[in-house]
Formats: C-alpha cells, sequence, structure tokens
C-alpha cells in the first residue's frame, strides 16, 4: 500500500538539520522561520518537532518548543512529537512548567484546591483591598477593590 504524504517531494534542510542535531543551523534558520512553515507537515509526514523528538535531538527540541512549536499536532501516523520521543530526557521537555507554588497551569494537584475558590474567599476583613461600608439597611458589608457587585456579607 502507497502513503500519500501532505506535502509530495524531498524534504529541506531544516529537516535534515532537526533529525542529524545541527543545533547551529537550526539555530540560525529558526528565527527566520513563521510559525506555520515550522509547523507544517514535511514530506515525510511529520514535524520538525516530530523528528527531532524522534531522533532524541535534546537541544533542537527544547529549541523549537521555546519558539512555540505546536506540541499536540499529529503526524501522518496520529503521533504527537511527545507520542515520537523514545526518552524521559525527551519526553520532560514537553511538560509543562510548574509556577512558584509548585502547581501546573489549569491543573490543581490537590482535589480540595479545585473547589477552594467556590468555597471560600481568598481576601480576608484584614486586607488592604477589603473596605467596609454600610449599605441601606445600615448593615456592616465588606467590599473588595471598591467592586460593589463583589461583596462578603459576614
Amino acid at each position: 500500500m502507497m502513503r500519500k504524504y501532505p506535502n509530495k517531494g524531498k524534504v529541506d534542510e531544516f529537516y535534515f538539520a532537526c533529525r542529524e542535531g545541527n543545533l547551529d543551523y537550526v539555530k540560525e534558520t529558526l528565527p527566520a522561520m513563521t510559525r506555520e512553515e515550522f509547523n507544517q507537515l514535511q514530506p515525510k509526514g511529520s514535524t520538525y518537532l516530530h523528528v527531532a523528538s524522534h531522533t532524541e535531538r535534546t537541544g533542537i527540541v527544547r529549541l523549537l518548543l521555546q519558539h512555540g512549536c505546536v506540541r499536540s499536532k499529529l503526524n501522518l501516523y496520529g503521533l504527537t512529537p511527545y507520542n515520537e520521543a523514545w526518552s524521559e530526557e525527551i519526553k520532560v521537555l514537553f511538560h509543562r512548567p510548574r509556577d512558584e507554588c509548585g502547581g501546573c497551569r489549569f491543573v490543581d494537584n490537590d482535589i480540595d484546591e479545585t473547589f477552594q475558590l467556590t468555597s471560600s474567599l481568598a481576601v480576608t476583613v484584614d486586607s488592604p483591598s477589603m473596605t467596609t461600608i454600610m449599605n441601606e439597611d445600615d448593615e456592616q458589608i465588606n467590599e473588595i477593590d471598591g467592586d460593589a457587585d463583589f461583596v462578603l456579607n459576614e
């Protein structure tokens, strides 16, 4: 069975550089490329990030990710660049960085943290962003940052 490739023809020098680990060539050429260029499927059916991941080119994978290569694009075989990696050294490059509190973007480490914002308010009464006002019934209301739509009734 003959496969049909997205872009018939030969692969370019950048593809060979990613496959063979020519980091200097990739560093020199990448800034002149558009996002569309370095994210498109090449004649072999994979992106540059796929081939660098598959051939274990750590420096090139890191550089491509830093320049915004799409991590989730599927190649001709239905694999992401992460799936193409053989080693943990390459796979760890695809992990999202943790924030200063040790969490990942949109992911909580503890299920109790997930619902914390809906069950309690993080601002305390003695917070500098909290103002106490009186409503029309002479009841005390704590207002946050002058936003009358977001108040604490204690």
